[in-house]
């Protein structure tokens, strides 16, 4: 149950050539917060990848 706002830190940063996956582009690194519930972060994190942007949990 969500008892009001959810709170994610998201901030961008340039993805190398390096990465694992061999593409570049913008990557969010994605910190959760005591107000944030697994569902946002989850939902954040596929309305991102949706978009074409990859993310890492930065906790």
């Amino acid at each position: 149950e969500l008892n009001g706002a959810d709170f994610i830190s998201a901030s961008p940063t340039v993805a190398s050539d390096i990465d694992n996956d061999g593409g570049a582009g913008i990557k969010f690194g994605l910190t959760s917060t005591s107000k944030s519930s697994q569902m946002s972060v989850k939902r954040f994190t596929r309305w991102l990848e949706g978009l074409g942007i990859k993310t890492e949990d930065s906790n």
